[in-house]
């Protein structure tokens, strides 16, 4: 019985139209492995801007979706809407190449590959604070949030490590690599101001290539 009702489901997955412009399709010769596909159809004249995405972020509220694009411009979208919405935008000067979004929503961090770095204050539309130092030329660096939401960093094309005060901008840390970088080989890091659950026991992680590295911060 429990054979028969797999079968039937797997039968379902089939080539089979769930609603107009969203497709489920898979390979009938594959009914014991099925593979889904979605497919969804997008007007480029709607929404101009969705055609260069560089990067999105995701509200704590899932419904609300921000982009930033190659021309610089962050903007957001409700996805419960299916009708043409004229996005609130934000200006970048350079290639948006990281967003992120603080948990009560009313704040962005924000980069772009000219090395320029700021928290955006969403309900006034415009920079609050500016992060001073990456340097940046064409890569998709991302910048970070701790998780208390009090430091902002990241590793810049030049191998730099830099933590700053989210609220003031001012440079708290500077840590060079390790090891060389270059546009495709720049560190991953992680800032953690309680590491192992230990009160005081801030510490940066850097991994470069097949190395771990801790910093006491």
């Amino acid at each position: 019985m429990v054979e028969d009702q797999l079968e039937w489901r797997r039968a379902r997955l089939v080539n089979v139209k769930i609603e107009e412009g969203v497709n489920e399709i898979t390979d009938p010769r594959e009914v014991n492995h099925p593979r889904l596909l979605i497919t969804m159809n997008t007007k480029s004249s709607a929404l101009p801007e969705l055609n260069s995405i560089s990067f999105y972020d995701m509200f704590i509220n899932p419904s609300i979706l921000y982009c930033g694009n190659t021309k610089g411009l962050i903007f957001s979208h409700d996805t419960r809407s299916h009708a043409n919405q004229t996005p609130s935008q934000l200006k970048m000067k350079g290639i948006v190449t990281s967003l992120q979004l603080t948990r009560n929503d009313t704040h962005l961090v924000a980069s772009d590959t000219l090395g320029n770095a700021y928290l955006w204050d969403l309900r006034m539309k415009k920079v609050i604070v500016e992060y001073k130092g990456m340097k940046n030329e064409s890569t998709r660096i991302p910048l970070h949030l701790d998780d208390e939401e009090k430091v902002v960093y990241g590793c810049d094309l030049e191998g730099y490590t830099r933590l700053w005060c989210k609220t003031s901008g001012r440079l708290l840390r500077t840590i060079p690599s390790p090891v060389p970088c270059s546009s495709t080989s720049v560190p991953a890091v992680m800032y953690c101001e309680n590491l192992g659950n230990r009160p005081g026991n801030s510490a940066l992680l850097l991994g470069a290539g097949d190395k771990l590295y801790v910093y006491k911060v």
